[in-house]
């Protein structure tokens, strides 16, 4: 593992590590499939699908039309009510980070929370979430995954034991990196006296 630039901070300026983070250097998410183009679609879909909330003007690659289309479905046919978006929230006493797409006042008649995806489904997007509700208790934990053929699929996380995944990751985690300037690197084992 090579080092991960800290992408969040307490109020203070210490530095926590993201919930992303802890599931890579734990070992749950292989990152040998990603790519830097995979990365930037879901960036961009994650931008379009917030302006397209707002109403504002789209802008959008035609090669990603298919993915605003799926957004589009998925609002069309589960009509979620967001009670925020694209919302940081931190723990500073555990320190850890992260970002929820969607905050839900109303999913399927329950509050709950909403993460977006342009690739497949991965079984440590149930930790993500679950950690996501750690962080704001909020209810259901539902994963969208977006399509390029304007198709969505929906798939609830409610396995018990995710959040006690995420927290031996998270502890994991603590012990394998530390933190130097705008880097999480590897920890360095003490030389044994």
């Amino acid at each position: 593992m090579g080092s991960l630039a800290v992408r969040y901070r307490n109020a203070h300026g210490a530095p926590l590590i993201s919930v992303t983070q802890v599931l890579t250097v734990a070992g749950r998410i292989d990152t040998t499939w990603f790519t830097p183009e995979a990365a930037e679609r879901g960036r961009i879909v994650h931008d379009l699908t917030e302006v397209f909330d707002r109403g504002g003007d789209l802008n959008c690659p035609a090669e990603l039309l298919g993915y605003l289309d799926a957004y589009a479905a998925f609002l069309a046919g589960v009509r979620p009510v967001y009670a925020a978006s694209e919302v940081k929230v931190v723990n500073d006493v555990l320190g850890f980070a992260g970002r929820i797409d969607r905050v839900c006042a109303d999913l399927f008649g329950q509050p709950g929370l909403l993460d977006f995806k342009t690739g497949d489904q991965y079984p440590w997007h149930g930790q993500q979430l679950a950690a996501y509700n750690a962080l704001r208790p909020t209810g259901a934990r539902w994963g969208c995954y977006l399509g390029s053929n304007g198709r969505f699929r929906l798939r609830q996380y409610d396995d018990p034991i995710d959040h006690r995944r995420f927290m031996f990751d998270l502890a994991s985690a603590r012990g394998m990196v530390t933190p130097d300037g705008d880097y999480w690197k590897p920890r360095v084992p003490a030389a044994a006296t």
